[in-house]
């Protein structure tokens, strides 16, 4: 009679032991190249925040000239705006004062 728990040829213990360790190498096999894609990814993640990043800078100096011009506008049309005024004011004087001449 066979002693299926003593180690030995064609035991059993060791066959459940040895497809374990299977299992194990191969799950350890696909975690690795799992690992190695996440690696990747990384890399390609960190190059491309890298180049956002300097779009982003690349932009905020674009828009602090925008709002530099912008401010500027804004000035001269506070200017523009008081100058029509004196005009609009010299021609009501002028029409009132013709009004009344006739």
């Amino acid at each position: 009679m066979e002693d299926k728990e003593q180690n030995g040829y064609k035991n059993p213990r060791m066959d459940r032991l040895e497809n374990l360790m299977e299992m194990v190498i191969a799950d350890h096999v696909k975690f690795a190249d799992e690992h190695n894609k996440l690696l990747t990814a990384q890399v390609v993640l960190t190059d491309r925040m890298d180049k956002l990043t300097i779009r982003i800078d690349q932009l905020t100096v674009r828009m602090d000239k925008l709002t530099g011009t912008m401010q500027e506008l804004a000035e001269s049309q506070r200017g523009t705006d008081a100058r029509l005024n004196i005009v609009v004011q010299m021609m009501d004087n002028f029409i009132r004062d013709r009004g009344d001449k006739r």
